[in-house]
């Protein structure tokens, strides 16, 4: 069985790292995950690269699984595990205001983010069967 780690902040480098891993595997995956999040984007990209390839791909929360780490521990396509100690957040996406906003943009802002967070909660659902 091939190991693969997820640790740190999940960017770029991190996520290529894991997609490499995923789709060049030849036999079943342990993916260990310890993170305190990163992009979305590549979160979902890894969720895709499992989705895709032959092998399963076993999920083990080993420390932190927040943020976009949620979205990779709960798209594993073999067992998913948390192990005493580990922990999973979610929570509403992040969003860097650098203007001033009037309130009508703030509170469009708002309800997109909400949307969002929704979404993200029902994708958390589908990949865990419930």
């Amino acid at each position: 069985m091939a190991r693969l780690y997820l640790v740190g902040e999940l960017d770029e480098r991190a996520g290529r790292e894991v997609i490499e891993g995923i789709l060049e595997a030849e036999e079943d995956v342990d993916l260990f995950i310890s993170t305190c999040g990163g992009l979305y984007s590549m979160s979902i990209a890894i969720m895709n690269a499992m989705h895709i390839t032959k092998v399963k791909v076993n999920t083990h929360a080993i420390g932190f699984s927040h943020s976009s780490g949620s979205v990779v521990l709960a798209a594993g396509t073999g067992k998913r595990i948390m192990y005493e100690g580990s922990s999973m957040i979610v929570h509403c996406l992040a969003v860097d205001y650098e203007k001033t906003m009037t309130s009508h943009e703030i509170a469009a802002e708002s309800a997109k983010l909400n949307s969002d967070n929704i979404n993200h909660i029902h994708l958390l659902a589908k990949l865990t069967g419930n």
